[in-house]
């Protein structure tokens, strides 16, 4: 800890502090220190060089140590002494621990955060100036306090420890001729919520912390984002005063607790014949250029949007709703910190009767961002003239093919993800079971070199689509399959399944058939049952491609699966007699989506139907030959004979 008047000068001392301030922000241990102090600390040390421990010793200069050390001294909790203590005015049954140091007293309590983690919350701050007398000990473990508006009473079994330390950090304050620090100090612990993410645009008056935070405390003409300087106005206690207002997680609270009023406003014509330096436009380069890679500077952006969007008196009457044009557009790519964040969706849900649809288009971005973590690509100037133009129309139509060729086209939005897609295609198709749903897949075929990629469920459709205009890749389409069978439709028939759902399951199947990885060969031999059933199936597809003709022998061998034209045992001539008494006897008067309903009822009941298959190009087991097909289903693995089928 630091007492009130104590500096550090000697070289040895700002290196020590510095390595201990750099090692507790690369490591969780220290609970001491804030996720928002944390995050900005490394915000800063990465300006300069150091984004991980490894790069510690890559800051040579004591100043820029200095400002380091100084800025790790305005938070609340770390150069801190912690006593354990009860009160018995204040906060009840809450406290657990008095915090000394060169500032002042704070009452501070232990509890867990979002993520499970210990943090240490201060609940009250009492600056130096306001404590007014220590009352001497009472019942060997008790002091009063008395303060100026009230008083408190400590309760700890080092409560001798606690007197003596306080009354010498009184002594020394008091004494101290020049108390310009401490009034300073006094002035930021008024402040309940001092280390938020605003911190790094009001950490210092120091020289290297002053062009840090100078791109939006300087080069943005707005006056909630001055400069800190440790001087004590009336604007700022007042400002004290107004942020202990009943949590309302509304903007107007977010912006006393986390923003400074400044101690006097800057006119417009100052703005306008102020000079820039060259590194004034460094600066704006160097973190505008790169929002997205720095936390505090995204809550910024949102922050000052929010602001030209409340009271807007601009005399353009599409101003407000561009400003919410723009904040759905970026809501698409990046969302609030937890510290903004119950602020920033009251805000939204507030001016829903306001601004109904715009304000609904920003919850749902919000809303996708949150749960898939936001666009990846910026987005082009079709998307943004479209968003200009028709805000309550965002969408535009996509095509998804199903196999067989069957098209079926969605509205498709910014937000959207490839999960959203598939679950608005398998409504399409009145698929009710959500299990059911996760078995399919989309896929983005190339026609030009024929290749096709699985798609993430968690990718933006639109960047998708984007990157593919960007590599001048034109000829691509979007498909979805089955690749899962753990699922299957009980029976298929129009009353329960649509008859795309019926042509998308059969043309998906057909290829596998006559690709023979379905049929189970035992000594390359086929039973006189499977012989039945193949030849049914062979007449069902001919009755399916809606020939009237009985197919001639050629065509007959297209209706088999391969494996089954390579048995010797095989006799065409044979092959085309059953399939024709097949279509005689009754396929050939079948509608064409009973004829493709009873071929799909018929597959199903094969012991390898929804099989996937896999080559295997070698295997430790003797008895099976390599490469093989390994075949993966609900009811186990199989391996199948490369040429022969056979299991």
């Amino acid at each position: 800890v630091f007492s009130p008047t104590e500096t550090f000068e000697q070289p040895i001392l700002i290196e020590l502090l510095y390595l201990q301030i750099v090692h507790d922000i690369f490591s969780s241990v220290c609970i001491r220190i804030s996720e928002a102090e944390r995050t900005n600390m490394k915000i800063f040390l990465s300006s300069h060089g150091v984004a991980t421990i490894s790069d510690i010793n890559l800051i040579k200069a004591l100043p820029a140590k200095k400002d380091i050390i100084e800025q790790a001294r305005q938070w609340p909790i770390y150069f801190c002494r912690l006593f354990p203590i009860s009160t018995f005015v204040s906060h009840p049954n809450e406290e657990q621990f008095l915090g000394l140091s060169h500032c002042g007293i704070r009452l501070i309590k232990q509890s867990r955060t979002t993520t499970k983690k210990d943090a240490l919350e201060v609940l009250e701050t009492f600056p130096f100036d306001t404590i007014q007398c220590v009352s001497p000990i009472q019942n060997d473990s008790t002091i009063e306090l008395t303060l100026s508006k009230k008083r408190i009473t400590l309760s700890s079994h080092r409560i001798l420890c606690v007197k003596q330390m306080i009354e010498n950090y009184l002594q020394e304050y008091r004494t101290d001729g020049n108390k310009q620090q401490s009034h300073g100090s006094n002035q930021k612990l008024t402040s309940p919520l001092l280390s938020n993410t605003s911190d790094l645009f009001k950490s210092s008056s120091q020289t290297s912390l002053l062009s840090y935070s100078q791109t939006f405390s300087e080069l943005i003409p707005s006056t909630s984002f001055e400069i800190y300087t440790p001087k004590p106005t009336k604007n700022d206690m007042a400002c004290s005063s107004l942020s202990v207002l009943p949590t309302g997680h509304s903007m107007m609270e977010f912006a006393l607790q986390n923003f400074k009023i400044p101690n006097k406003r800057r006119s417009k014509k100052r703005w306008k014949t102020s000079e820039w330096t060259w590194q004034d436009y460094a600066e704006l380069i160097k973190w505008s250029k790169n929002m997205h890679k720095h936390r505090s500077l995204i809550d910024e952006i949102l922050c000052q949007i929010i602001k030209q969007l409340t009271d807007n008196k601009s005399v353009k009457t599409d101003s407000i709703e561009r400003g919410w044009k723009l904040l759905a557009l970026i809501l698409n790519h990046f969302i609030p910190s937890e510290h903004l964040q119950p602020y920033f969706v009251k805000y939204l849900h507030d001016n829903r009767s306001k601004n109904e649809k715009l304000a609904l288009l920003c919850l749902q971005h919000y809303e996708q961002t949150l749960k898939y973590g936001g666009r990846k690509n910026p987005p082009n100037k079709g998307e943004v003239d479209l968003l200009i133009a028709n805000a309550e129309n965002v969408g535009k139509n996509q095509t998804f093919i199903l196999p067989g060729g069957y098209p079926l086209s969605l509205v498709i939005t910014p937000s959207m993800v490839i999960d959203d897609c598939r679950n608005l295609l398998c409504e399409r198709l009145n698929m009710s079971n959500p299990l059911e749903t996760d078995e399919y897949s989309i896929f983005i075929i190339s026609a030009s070199d024929h290749s096709a990629r699985l798609l993430d469920p968690k990718e933006y459709l639109i960047d998708i689509i984007n990157e593919c205009l960007r590599v001048n890749m034109i000829d691509f389409h979007f498909m979805m399959k089955r690749i899962l069978w753990f699922n299957i439709p009980f029976i298929f028939n129009t009353n329960n399944q649509s008859e795309t759902f019926i042509h998308f399951m059969y043309h998906q199947l057909i290829p596998e058939l006559l690709e023979g990885t379905m049929i189970i060969l035992n000594n390359n031999h086929l039973s006189d049952e499977l012989v039945q059933e193949i030849s049914l199936m062979a007449a069902l597809q001919y009755r399916a491609s809606n020939k009237i003709d009985l197919p001639t022998m050629r065509e007959i061998k297209s209706l088999l699966p391969a494996t089954i034209l390579k048995l010797k045992s095989v006799v065409p001539r044979e092959w085309t007699i059953a399939i024709h008494d097949k279509l005689r006897s009754f396929v050939e008067s079948m509608p064409i989506i009973e004829a493709k309903i009873q071929f799909l009822n018929l597959i199903k009941t094969w012991p390898l139907f929804g099989t996937t298959f896999f080559i295997v190009e070698s295997i430790d087991d003797p008895t099976i030959r390599s490469p093989c097909f390994s075949g993966i289903s609900r009811n186990g693995i199989v391996f199948l004979d490369l040429d022969t089928r056979v299991s």
